[in-house]
């Protein structure tokens, strides 16, 4: 698996529980309270505005707890950074759980999106990368497609043999599976049809010695909408890492 996606994978899992109220109330008020937009969330961060209080409050502790005070040292950390979030910054992206149809069978899959140029002021989401058990192709069990050494004699005539069942026995040993470059390539062949995004999260970086999620949450509490769902202390390192391997690695 890419470096980054175990990264990944290992942050999105490990999720911090924090402290916050849970308080029900009028219909009207909910929905004023709740973060409706990514944007609104940011909005809020950047203005420092009660940032406990845009944790997912499901996820409690007491205020003794290790995770409440981790919550605390990431609301202080934050104000005392000044950083702020922004979408046009390539410190954060999005992870995508899609559902879809590849040769007409259900399948699910990872796509991670980044922010990306295209013109002066002007933005686009675009894969970054791609993740899924059916993006790995299978070696052969029992395949003696080989191409021997004379073949080169024979104009190479071996090579109207490989089928896609066989195409490991031809490859090189050192080379590792793009399976981004599978997607695009089941995407461009009518093979993969993405039918809808099951779950979304977005992860971001730019707070100095931290990584954290957030996602929506539907409910009737003044707790709702887009919320932190998972924070974790990062150093520099393991943060150029994931942001080398999201757009720099080939």
């Amino acid at each position: 698996m890419n470096k980054v996606l175990i990264l990944i994978t290992v942050f999105i899992s490990f999720n911090i529980n924090v402290y916050a109220q849970v308080i029900i109330g009028s219909g009207d008020s909910l929905f004023q309270s709740r973060i409706k937009l990514v944007e609104s969330f940011m909005n809020r961060f950047n203005n420092r505005e009660n940032l406990i209080g845009l944790f997912d409050s499901e996820m409690l502790g007491s205020e003794k707890d290790s995770v409440y005070k981790a919550a605390q040292q990431f609301a202080k950390d934050a104000t005392k950074s000044g950083a702020k979030l922004n979408f046009a910054d390539t410190s954060w992206f999005a992870i995508a759980t899609c559902a879809g149809k590849y040769k007409g069978k259900s399948v699910d899959f990872i796509l991670i999106l980044n922010v990306e140029t295209y013109g002066k002021d002007l933005y686009k989401w675009v894969v970054a990368k791609a993740q899924g058990d059916f993006f790995s192709l299978t070696p052969p069990k029992n395949d003696n497609t080989l191409i021997t050494p004379l073949a080169h004699e024979t104009n190479f005539m071996e090579l109207s043999r490989i089928k896609a069942e066989s195409i490991l026995s031809v490859s090189q040993k050192r080379y590792e599976l793009d399976q981004t470059a599978v997607f695009y390539t089941m995407i461009n062949s009518g093979l993969l049809n993405i039918e809808y995004v099951s779950e979304l999260q977005f992860m971001f970086l730019q707070l100095p010695g931290w990584i954290f999620t957030i996602k929506e949450f539907e409910r009737q509490t003044y707790n709702a909408g887009w919320l932190i769902t998972s924070i974790e202390r990062i150093n520099d390192k393991d943060k150029r890492l994931i942001l080398n391997n999201l757009y720099y690695e080939k």
